[in-house]
């Protein structure tokens, strides 16, 4: 190939390019095509994130419409920081409802389990019998108790989880 039709290829691509770009602005793409750009990149951001958007974030959600329970003055900033690190849709208060939720169902439940597991002693009770021949099973509801009071604390914190996964991703 001759220079000259070199020069010709590159003079026609050069017209290409400066169709696409402002060459008094720097560089900056035209009007039209950044425009183009930030919606279609906002649409696969928006894709992205949506798909990603976990079920936490939809219970968190949920929860917060419930009932409204605040994390402690001492967790709150850490638990901020967690959510905006790892860009979670939630809101401190969010997660500490989820965690309340969760806990106020488990001590519902073994209170649940409590009465089931001892109905001969509450019916002993309620007819005045003898309660010393009565089988008593409690161990399973204490567990759940204490289960739902260890999940409070837990649940609560699960924002920071994230984050620190995010950040050992990244």
């Amino acid at each position: 190939m001759a220079d000259k039709e070199i020069e010709d290829i590159i003079e026609r691509y050069r017209k290409r390019i400066e169709d696409h770009i402002d060459t008094e602005s720097i560089g900056q793409g035209k009007g039209s095509f950044d425009e183009k750009f930030s919606k279609e990149y906002k649409k696969f951001r928006d894709e992205s994130i949506s798909s990603q958007r976990s079920k936490y974030e939809e219970w968190c959600n949920r929860s917060e419409q419930i009932i409204k329970f605040s994390p402690s003055e001492k967790q709150l900033p850490k638990i901020k920081e967690a959510i905006e690190t790892a860009h979670l849709g939630i809101t401190p208060t969010g997660a500490a409802s989820f965690a309340a939720m969760i806990s106020f169902m488990l001590i519902g439940l073994a209170l649940m389990v409590g009465l089931l597991l001892n109905l001969d002693l509450i019916s002993a009770l309620l007819t005045g019998a003898s309660i010393s021949n009565v089988d008593t099973s409690l161990t399973l509801p204490f567990l759940l108790l204490i289960l739902g009071l260890v999940t409070l604390s837990v649940l609560t914190k699960v924002p920071i989880y994230i984050a620190t996964k995010w950040r050992l991703q990244a």
